[in-house]
């Protein structure tokens, strides 16, 4: 049964900038677009870097109001979707046809702490509602579908590492299903101060960065927020595909291997993160290899600006890609951009997801 989707609009944001276009630019250049934040730490200000987006002037470039009052996280998610459905135009496919499918690793970070802030201050009867309310996950679905007057089902998925390609699993099964004729699905995860403060913590002057994807022995993540949104139909349906298409998605145990055939690239996931990085030793040294993260940073939902980076490359050509971001021992010939790309994203654990994209 043929289960391919097609891909007909893409939405992109992140440290690198916005849309499809800035994230090409990226992956053309070796230099950094992280840029130095505050992190409060045991009593000092210490300055770090990290790969955060410029959302008001992305809201402003959009011309999407009315979001003053709406967290972060879900800022970023309305305007990921807006930016997707934007590009997908013109479409004929009627709103309540359009269903929403939100990708997280960990969700809202503002509302959740802040309604934790009430609790402690004010104890569990005089803690806000509307905090409360804004806290769950489920809340970003509710600011997109009413912002972006969606009327289709919704559905948010929460889960390191497995987020986007179980978001990617639902979104097949909706679309041949025939719940839905269009779906847009928006991966994204956020950088609170909170966290910021963990991970220096936690990581210390060996959280600065640069990633190194391919050096798999030591930690060089990075600090980072961003979202990819993408307009997704059934293959042969009548909107038009600008990108490529998706042949699959999978969600495999560890110790199961993809299938990848002569002259297919593998586009990993390692982002400088130790917790992962092992899993995808044995890939990087027998398959033809590259990872786009020193482009946007480590973060649970990479995989969706990964996907971002590998379609973008088949609209503007792949002529400009730096050797950077192939695996060290394709770099002084690398191979041509080729017409079928995996991507493939590890758990701590070695579960792996696993997304197949062909040009069209």
């Amino acid at each position: 049964m043929n289960r391919r989707l097609d891909v007909c609009g893409v939405g992109v944001t992140g440290g690198f900038g916005h849309g499809w276009h800035a994230l090409n630019r990226a992956v053309a250049s070796d230099e950094s677009m992280a840029r130095n934040v505050d992190i409060e730490h045991a009593g000092r200000v210490i300055s770090y870097p990290a790969y955060l987006p410029d959302l008001d002037t992305l809201a402003s470039q959009l011309g999407v109001n009315g979001l003053r009052r709406i967290d972060r996280f879900s800022r970023m998610a309305v305007l990921a979707g807006a930016m997707a459905l934007e590009d997908a135009k013109p479409m004929n496919t009627p709103r309540e046809r359009i269903g929403v499918i939100i990708a997280t690793g960990y969700g809202t970070h503002e509302s959740m702490f802040m309604f934790y802030d009430s609790c402690h201050k004010y104890g569990e009867s005089g803690a806000s509602p509307l905090l409360y309310s804004n806290s769950g996950h489920s809340s970003v679905l509710a600011h997109v579908t009413i912002q972006l007057k969606l009327e289709g089902p919704g559905s948010v998925i929460c889960q390191p590492g497995a987020a986007f390609t179980m978001a990617m699993v639902s979104a097949t099964h909706w679309l041949h299903a025939h719940r839905v004729d269009a779906v847009l699905l928006i991966a994204l995860d956020e950088c609170h101060p909170i966290l910021r403060s963990a991970w220096h913590q936690s990581f210390g002057d060996a959280g600065r960065g640069p990633i190194s994807p391919f050096a798999l022995d030591h930690h060089s993540g990075m600090l980072a927020e961003g979202a990819a949104a993408y307009v997704l139909t059934r293959s042969g349906s009548a909107e038009r595909s600008r990108y490529g298409s998706i042949d699959h998605s999978q969600w495999l145990k560890s110790g199961a291997a993809p299938a990848i055939g002569p002259g297919e690239l593998a586009v990993i996931g390692a982002d400088g993160m130790l917790c992962t990085s092992r899993h995808y030793r044995e890939m990087a040294e027998t398959l033809a290899c590259a990872a786009f993260s020193p482009a946007f940073g480590s973060m649970p939902i990479g995989m969706g600006l990964n996907m971002g980076a590998a379609l973008g490359l088949w609209r503007d050509g792949a002529s400009n890609l730096h050797p950077r971001y192939w695996h060290p021992r394709l770099r002084k010939s690398p191979p041509t951009w080729p017409q079928v790309v995996h991507l493939i994203e590890c758990t701590g654990e070695g579960d792996m997801g696993h997304v197949v994209l062909s040009r069209n």
